[in-house]
């Protein structure tokens, strides 16, 4: 959210006003602002903002505050400009001037201004090209390259292009001149084509079920990907699933996700599920350039709390994704006891959970620390000595490479199937490099994306629960038909958790 208020902020944002609830302090008054080249410094202008004129129209007043709360951004002195500060997993940006009135109105560099106080520069250019990454992936945002990876099951191979062509090869020779050879060399009988012909097809036939059920196998297959996150200081967890269902029958199915950890209680929790689409207009897409063929003529229905989805149409040998966010409120969450130290994160990190954490990082600033796994009530330290790594380097495992003579980053593997390598992208988009590093969008789940909370004196812990094949219920929400649990020790489910905390400053 961005508010901007200058004239009238003690008016909109002070104590009961509407808006006061996300406002970074306290409004006492409202004060001439003489001196601007902290807001052309801020957007990197080198124009100054007009202050020629009747006084009335090149007088910038700001709003004076008190009692601030966030990171200050921009400053005139002891004066905060523009605030940023973070609400739940949201946050808001505070410009203590009027953006619509002179002289800003008529500063041509305004646009600047705009730009930076929005953040749009990681934003996808409305005239970019398709790209490569459409054509030849068949989508053009993060979601899509998460879906596809959620498509691929390990005990449900895929059958090679080259083995399909070869047994149609195969039949095309067996009915046409072998069977003629067979009949006119050997049995020199060719009115027995009428017995040899349907024999033929009815092998293949009965020869090709039996292969791909064999390679299919009749068992139903769940991937599914959980984010689970938690916000210490308001207690706050949201999650998100996505999943894709392999069927091995034609049938209809009711689905509901139904959340299962950190002590969410489910009449207390909004969940809302739908079906996961492939963003972009290749085959397939939600906008498709060709009328997609339609297998199944009648639709399924949403519940009215669209908790769930009833009467899903599920073909044989084919695979579906839904997707499904939910909310609620929770006390369980690791202790995060950190102060900012010189920009470095310093104190202790205990995991009062009752399940370990896997592979836990904390995030803070540009940096991510790696604090290995925690156990049930273990403790790890975090400071000057703790190993870390560069966030951007650690999110996408981009690495410097010299090529005739020039020093290039590593691309965006845009065709990987690893989710984790996929979720770390999706999760701090922007730090990872956003669509200029990716060349995918992220607007259908951008929600994920918690680079802003870092610039905002906001630490992230990020862990992964337990494996799929544990026995601790703790793997963010189940996925269930008609009551029944559909995935089991064999299928993959990955959570991930984010607890987010407060970094306190060490004013010493």
């Amino acid at each position: 959210m961005l508010l901007c208020s200058g004239r009238n902020a003690p008016t909109l944002l002070g104590p009961g006003a509407a808006l006061s609830r996300f406002a970074p302090g306290k409004p006492t008054r409202t004060i001439p602002l003489r001196n601007t080249s902290a807001i052309e410094a801020y957007c990197g202008s080198s124009v100054q903002i007009p202050r020629e004129g009747p006084a009335r129209q090149t007088e910038l007043r700001a709003a004076q505050w008190t009692d601030v709360e966030g990171v200050v951004e921009a400053r005139e002195g002891n004066l905060p400009l523009v605030v940023r500060r973070t609400l739940g997993f949201g946050t808001v940006v505070f410009a203590a001037f009027d953006l619509d009135l002179p002289p800003l109105s008529t500063w041509p560099e305004r646009g600047l201004l705009w730009g930076k106080l929005l953040d749009v520069e990681e934003a996808l250019p409305e005239s970019s090209r398709p790209g490569g990454a459409v054509l030849h992936y068949g989508f053009d945002d993060m979601t899509g390259q998460l879906r596809s990876a959620l498509d691929q099951f390990s005990t449900v191979p895929l059958i090679p292009f080259w083995i399909v062509a070869a047994l149609v090869a195969g039949y095309l020779v067996l009915i046409g001149p072998g069977d003629y050879f067979f009949l006119h060399k050997i049995v020199r009988r060719t009115t027995l084509t009428w017995v040899t012909f349907p024999l033929i097809v009815t092998a293949f036939c009965v020869a090709a079920y039996v292969l791909a059920h064999q390679i299919k196998g009749d068992q139903v297959r769940v991937n599914q990907l959980d984010v689970v996150d938690v916000d210490l200081a308001s207690g706050q967890q949201r999650g998100t699933s996505w999943a894709t269902v392999f069927s091995p029958r034609a049938q209809r199915s009711s689905l509901a996700f139904e959340p299962q950890s950190l002590g969410v209680q489910g009449a207390s929790t909004e969940i809302m599920t739908c079906w996961l689409g492939l963003p972009g207009d290749s085959f397939g897409g939600m906008a498709p350039k060709t009328a997609t063929p339609t297998v199944w003529k009648e639709p399924y229905d949403c519940e009215p709390r669209q908790d769930s989805l009833s009467r899903v149409p599920m073909p044989t040998w084919s695979t579906k994704s839904f997707s499904a966010r939910w909310n609620g409120k929770t006390s369980a969450h690791p202790d995060i006891q950190v102060t900012e130290q010189d920009r470095i994160p310093v104190g202790t990190i205990t995991n009062t959970l009752d399940f370990p954490l896997s592979e836990c990082l904390l995030c803070f600033g540009r940096w991510a620390y790696l604090l290995g796994d925690l156990s049930p009530g273990e403790s790890a330290q975090v400071g000057p000595t703790t190993e870390r790594r560069d966030l951007n380097t650690l999110l996408t495992g981009r690495r410097l490479l010299f090529e005739q003579g020039v020093q290039r980053a590593t691309p965006y593997d845009r065709g990987s199937t690893d989710l984790t390598y996929i979720i770390r992208a999706m999760m701090f988009f922007k730090a990872a490099g956003g669509y200029r590093y990716t060349d995918l969008a992220n607007r259908h789940q951008g929600f994920l994306d918690l680079s802003d909370l870092l610039k905002a004196n906001r630490a992230i812990l990020v862990a992964t629960g337990p494996a799929a094949d544990s026995q601790s219920p703790h793997h963010g929400s189940r996925l269930a038909s008609d009551g029944q649990t559909l995935a089991d020790s064999q299928d993959r489910h990955l959570t991930v958790y984010r607890f987010v905390a407060p970094v306190k400053r060490d004013e010493r």
